[in-house]
């Protein structure tokens, strides 16, 4: 009896389907044998079809055989599963605010140095098209811009204008 590289015996890699000599047959970070005691799919790298490898699913708390159970992002403050426009208006109305303002967010104070500000912003997981609706938010509000239009554009890396087709 030969214990592969991934942990598993052989005669479990025949019933399981998977490759003796891959120890992580579906290359998502796990090995066949943590599929194996995580009771995951060795030969699915999404075991619960949700969008999130298993992988991505325990190392981030969540439930890799719950489709229902997705790991957290930070930056999503209403908890709906992406950064969106309404997380990012959140982000940009707690902008500049320190602990004791009335528009301080804890949940935006990434570093947790009592202040929302450019450090925190850094955290955030955004792209061109992301800052560039804050922009929009913080005009409204009276703030300056994040970023003047022609950083966001090089941000964005695109020379025209915002990445629309990024969420």
């Amino acid at each position: 009896m030969r214990v592969c590289v991934d942990g598993l015996i052989d005669i479990d890699e025949v019933i399981c389907g998977t490759d003796m000599n891959d120890p992580d047959t579906d290359d998502n970070l796990l090995t066949d044998g943590e599929e194996h005691y995580y009771c995951t799919n060795p030969l699915l790298t999404d075991t619960d079809g949700d969008g999130y490898s298993d992988y991505e699913e325990i190392g981030g708390g969540s439930d890799p055989l719950d489709e229902n159970s997705i790991p957290p992002c930070e930056g999503d403050f209403d908890s709906d599963g992406d950064v969106d426009g309404l997380d990012l208006a959140a982000f940009a109305d707690a902008f500049g605010s320190f602990l004791g303002d009335a528009n301080y967010n804890a949940d935006a104070d990434f570093d947790g140095n009592d202040a929302v500000d450019e450090g925190d912003l850094a955290s955030l997981p955004v792209n061109g098209y992301h800052l560039g609706i804050i922009n929009v938010v913080l005009r409204h509000v009276g703030q300056p811009p994040l970023l003047e239009e022609k950083q966001l554009y090089a941000y964005a890396g695109c020379a025209r204008g915002p990445n629309f087709a990024a969420n």
